[in-house]
């Protein structure tokens, strides 16, 4: 899982915690079978050395954080494959974020993205298609002033040439809800998260094909 998290509406850049980047991988711990053969496999296991991301940004409208001006910034990236099995491979991308302030304890965190894959084909050997595109939205509701909980919607195209399979072939969805926690530690900034996920195939069908279903994670990052 690769979410990171935010507790502040005010400071809007720094939100949509869970927001995530395209994959061409199904969720660890998928197992698909079609005509008695298995389609693809992963035990979500393993270890190795992690994809190299490189991202850059823009603010394209910037405003006072204790402002209700909209945002907007854009973004573009590039992930270098790594070693292991649940690498997201080799693409070039790039994403819009929108950010609005609605109140002093409400926001509403919006993304659109997409991405070019590099590679033919997954590390599952799965063919790929050329690109893949994405959207995160949702509000996120300020709790205290350092703790926020959110709400967001997430939907992408498949990464992969039609298989037969609806679970590789469908779009992918998700919902997901987050609580999110900002402290400092000497001059670094920690942004903890804890979350749940429910993976669905678009619109909003829960993917009783595609297991893992229910995902709960917690992610600290330190800036």
């Amino acid at each position: 899982m690769t979410e990171s998290g935010t507790t502040r509406v005010a400071r809007s850049r720094r939100h949509a915690p869970l927001r995530s980047r395209t994959t061409a991988t199904p969720p660890l711990g998928t197992y698909i079978v079609k005509g008695g053969r298995a389609l693809y496999q992963n035990q979500g296991r393993g270890s190795g050395l992690g994809d190299i991301y490189l991202v850059a940004k823009a603010a394209l409208r910037d405003a006072s954080p204790a402002s209700r001006d909209t945002r907007v910034s854009a973004r573009v990236a590039v992930n270098v494959s790594g070693a292991a099995a649940f690498t997201e491979g080799n693409f070039v991308g790039a994403g819009l974020s929108v950010d609005k302030k609605l109140s002093e304890r409400l926001a509403v965190h919006t993304d659109v993205r997409t991405s070019l894959s590099i590679d033919r084909e997954s590390s599952w050997h799965l063919p790929l298609t050329r690109g893949v595109v994405a959207f995160s939205a949702g509000p996120e509701l300020r709790l205290t002033t350092n703790t926020s909980m959110n709400l967001q919607w997430d939907g992408s195209t498949s990464p992969y040439l039609p298989t037969g399979t609806t679970a590789l072939d469908a779009s992918y969805g998700d919902v997901a809800f987050g609580v999110n926690r900002r402290f400092t530690s000497g001059r670094r900034l920690v942004l903890a998260q804890f979350y749940a996920r429910e993976n669905m195939l678009l619109p909003f069908s829960v993917r009783w094909n595609a297991d893992p279903d229910l995902a709960i994670g917690f992610k600290a990052t330190v800036r």
